[in-house]
């Protein structure tokens, strides 16, 4: 038996036996986690240096802004622990459901708990809509009408910066110019303190807000050029 023992011992240390994995957290554990990292993370996001996205994380709003190595260290852990959280949900719910057609991934929990955010979250907090593209939470709905709008073709983006009614026949309604002339006045607006900010002309931020639409825009989005014509992404 005590050679047992010894031999087992050596196997332990040259590696022959592989160490128990350390077990993952449980909801209970994660949830302890989260709460007492709520505080900090909060006052990041009024502060307006941290932002939710809509797959259900956190990011830092200026990612050219100097490394803060506790801000960092926040994020990585509370996204890690999200992405544990959403796994598990998933497995439950998938668990629950053995016959359903459409499985609960980690991606579809998170978009779920991005949206719980949001409704959540401050009115002059970040959301991340897109690549590059963060807005107040305040203006959210806009976004949402403006997205709906650009799926049904009606609307597009132009390489001024701007968002245009693409058919001449839909100028005429007074909703749809509503939106889209409620959309244009927050982007001015949003240029003008871009521009000040980083002491530069507006038609600097013109540029690289048009090119940033551009590059974010869906399959199948209107994008009207320099030369005035639409085009289909």
């Amino acid at each position: 038996m005590k050679r047992f023992i010894l031999i087992l011992l050596a196997m332990l240390i040259h590696g022959g036996v592989a160490a128990p994995a350390h077990a993952q957290p449980n909801k209970g554990e994660l949830k302890a986690r989260f709460k007492a990292r709520e505080a900090d993370l909060r006052d990041l996001k009024q502060k307006g240096r941290v932002g939710e996205t809509l797959d259900g994380y956190v990011e830092a709003v200026d990612a050219k802004a100097p490394a803060d190595e506790k801000t960092a260290t926040l994020l990585a852990d509370e996204n890690k622990d999200r992405r544990l959280l959403y796994q598990i949900l998933a497995d439950e719910i998938n668990k629950e459901h053995p016959d359903a057609k459409v499985k609960a991934t980690v991606e579809t929990i998170g978009a779920r708990n991005a949206l719980r955010n949001i409704e959540h979250a401050e009115k002059d907090e970040f959301i991340r809509v897109a690549k590059d593209h963060w807005i107040r939470v305040k203006d959210y709905p806009r976004f949402e009408k403006l997205s709906k709008l650009k799926a049904q073709g009606k609307v597009g983006e132009t390489a001024a910066g701007t968002a245009e009614v693409v058919e001449a026949a839909d100028r005429g309604d007074k909703t749809l110019a509503g939106v889209v002339e409620e959309e244009n006045a927050g982007r001015t607006a949003e240029y003008k303190a871009l521009a000040e900010k980083e002491h530069v002309e507006v038609s600097v931020i013109v540029k690289r807000m048009a090119k940033r639409n551009f590059e974010n825009a869906r399959i199948g989005d209107m994008l009207k050029g320099e030369d005035g014509t639409w085009r289909k992404k």
